[in-house]
């Protein structure tokens, strides 16, 4: 075997072999950036205790079916602030239309593209016909929003759903089969 022929073979293997490793590398760096931005990406959300809620899935259209039993009223209506719809109404009433005595209560709002960022409110004990909270939404989009309530009787209501937020034209738009009455009423 000649000098040139060695030369060439052993150029050939560098090259080669530069190419395989380059490749290797290049799939490395693309693996770290693709979990660089699914780590990074606020739209991704965990539903805490998914299992748990999975197996409750039947005492909750339980809870939804006697919420319906119940008759009463929930009006959940985004209003605009200062040219923006930003603030939440919340108006809640037995069958009569009167306020409802609560034991305990909590209003959930988040936006679907973001559901980890879940706001919570509390409802204080006592006469419940409504609440109006301000600055609830911080963007445009699908906003899902969960009551839970239970009465002195221990009642318990729950109640969701889906306003689709424009801010930017101070309106909100019911979605379409968006509000789920306790027993699935769409």
């Amino acid at each position: 075997m000649n000098t040139r022929t060695h030369a060439a073979n052993r150029r050939a293997a560098w090259q080669w072999g530069s190419l395989v490793v380059a490749l290797l590398g290049l799939q490395v760096v693309g693996g770290i950036v693709a979990i660089i931005v699914a780590t990074s990406d606020e739209s991704v959300a965990i539903v805490p205790d998914y299992h748990q809620k999975a197996l409750q899935w039947d005492e909750v259209v339980r809870l939804r079916a006697q919420s319906a039993a119940l008759e009463w009223t929930c009006e959940v209506d985004a209003v605009a602030e200062s040219e923006m719809a930003s603030g939440l109404q919340i108006r809640l009433t037995d069958r009569p239309g009167d306020p409802i005595e609560l034991v305990e209560g909590e209003i959930q709002i988040f936006r679907h593209a973001r559901a980890s960022d879940l706001r919570r409110v509390r409802i204080p004990a006592g006469r419940f016909s409504g609440v109006s909270l301000s600055d609830c939404f911080d963007a445009d989009g699908r906003w899902q929003v969960s009551i839970d309530v239970t009465d002195r009787d221990k009642n318990r209501f729950l109640y969701s759903k889906e306003l689709n937020i424009r801010r930017t034209n101070a309106r909100a738009e019911e979605s379409p089969s968006a509000v789920t009455r306790s027993g699935g009423e769409r």
